[in-house]
């Protein structure tokens, strides 16, 4: 989901489309801005959060806002720690 106002975007838990001809409309790539000013991710399940849009938006977002989860247990690890071992630098 994009929320946009004239001051900011946010994208909330990125999971988007690949481009392709469907008479079923979809959120694609294209569908967001420039720059994307917050991603919140609310948690780390696959319907969620894929790791193929978060790489391909790496150079579009400012920030990224990521929910608290169970002190990196194996069943809940922490995306803080992934995202941060993947370049991504500015978390609230």
């Amino acid at each position: 989901m994009l929320i946009e106002t004239k001051d900011i975007s946010l994208l909330i838990d990125p999971v988007l489309s690949y481009t392709y001809e469907s008479d079923v409309p979809r959120f694609t790539y294209e569908d967001l801005p420039e720059e994307i000013d917050y991603v919140l991710i609310t948690h780390g399940h696959h319907d969620h959060i894929l790791l193929e849009t978060m790489l391909q938006l790496r150079h579009k977002i400012k920030n990224i806002v990521i929910g608290r989860n169970i002190d990196g247990a194996v069943q809940d690890p922490s995306l803080k720690l992934l995202y941060s071992n993947m370049g991504f630098q500015k978390y609230n």
